[in-house]
């Protein structure tokens, strides 16, 4: 036991110097969410599955192919995710999941390659993904990386014919101050990019898919990071996340007039990402948080190991001698790959964020 306690003295003591050298930009983070599948019969109403389809993850998009081209067969689902596993520069990239059952299986995470970005250590995120008529696919994704104060965040887009080798498109689709989390769609004869920009989301309009320019009359208040679904009358389901969860707002993008719609779609949830089937029924995609202590009003300390989100049990932030002595008592907990040892990363779980800065997520 004594042994055991001063392992886990030296562990907090090398975390707490991490942090001194190199504290955490944020308060949360895709190290910190999970992706969870929902169904809804009408878009409003959804019923979400308590069970994950993937952890350390974030900001997902879900496409159903249509059947043509190379890429899949009719109906399969493919959800693109921020992936918190992945590593430098910024402990974030893309990844990928299938489901070819409806949702109700999915395979392991594949990692998504994107190729000719131009930017020094920029790393794709925050994706949207349509499919074109032709089959292929077109990934829309913020360049992440650290830009100097004040200066454009950029949207770039990427083809591939796969959905996992993705080359990027001459030019920069959109590019503004403090926006992230793109999501494009096709409505009425045009794209439509909804784009968050801190508790707000922004509307920009094209006829290529490529060339998009900000509609200055247009701007959703109630929320960021948004989700968009065109409905069969020409207008479009906007889902944002609010301070309590998920909202949505109907759009009409001939007269660009919003109604609110009352109640949340989801609580307590975010990055919502539509799409309706053939049958009329909803394919939904939104993110959860795996643990809530990180972020709470009065507590300033970004991240918790995980011994101390398991043995913490008053969550005060402080490990008292009765919380300690149940640590050797739940070893086997710990021990994830069960080889008799506890490595940092089964003591302190999912890395903290070190580098990049992730405003919105």
């Amino acid at each position: 036991m004594k042994i055991f306690l001063i392992f886990i003295f030296v562990c907090i003591v090398l975390l707490t110097a991490c942090f001194a050298q190199n504290p955490p930009l944020n308060q949360d983070g895709p190290w910190n969410h999970q992706i969870h599948f929902a169904t809804s019969k009408d878009g409003k109403n959804w019923e979400i599955e308590s069970n994950p389809i993937m952890k350390e993850a974030s900001v997902p998009d879900i496409i159903v192919l249509s059947g043509r081209g190379k890429a899949g067969a009719e109906g399969t689902f493919w959800v693109y995710a921020v992936d918190a596993r992945r590593q430098k520069p910024y402990h974030e990239g893309l990844s990928r999941l299938v489901s070819k059952d409806g949702g109700k299986s999915w395979s392991e995470p594949e990692a998504v390659k994107v190729e000719g970005l131009n930017e020094s250590d920029a790393v794709p995120v925050d994706p949207s993904v349509v499919q074109l008529e032709d089959g292929s696919l077109r990934l829309y994704f913020l360049a992440m990386k650290r830009n100097p104060a004040g200066s454009n965040n950029r949207f770039y887009s990427a083809i591939s014919e796969d959905g996992v080798n993705f080359k990027v498109e001459d030019g920069v689709r959109f590019e503004a101050q403090q926006i992230t989390d793109p999501e494009v769609i096709f409505a009425n004869g045009e794209w439509l990019m909804f784009i968050s920009h801190g508790q707000e989301s922004w509307l920009a309009r094209s006829k290529d898919g490529l060339s998009f320019t900000k509609d200055e009359k247009v701007k959703f208040s109630n929320g960021g990071v948004p989700g968009a679904i065109a409905l069969a009358d020409g207008q479009v389901r906007v889902f944002v996340c609010g301070r309590g969860g998920i909202l949505s707002s109907i759009f009409n993008p001939k007269t660009n007039e919003i109604s609110e719609e009352s109640g949340e779609r989801a609580n307590r949830a975010g990055d919502p990402s539509v799409y309706q089937r053939k049958d009329g029924s909803y394919a939904v995609i939104l993110k959860k948080w795996m643990t809530t202590q990180n972020f709470q009003p009065n507590n300033n300390w970004a991240f918790q190991p995980k011994f101390m989100q398991m043995f913490d049990l008053d969550k005060d932030g402080r490990l008292s001698r009765e919380e300690l002595q149940k640590m050797q008592e739940s070893f086997d907990k710990l021990d994830e790959n069960k080889d008799g040892f506890l490595d940092m990363r089964e003591l302190m779980g999912p890395p903290p964020p070190g580098q990049g800065n992730r405003p919105n997520q």
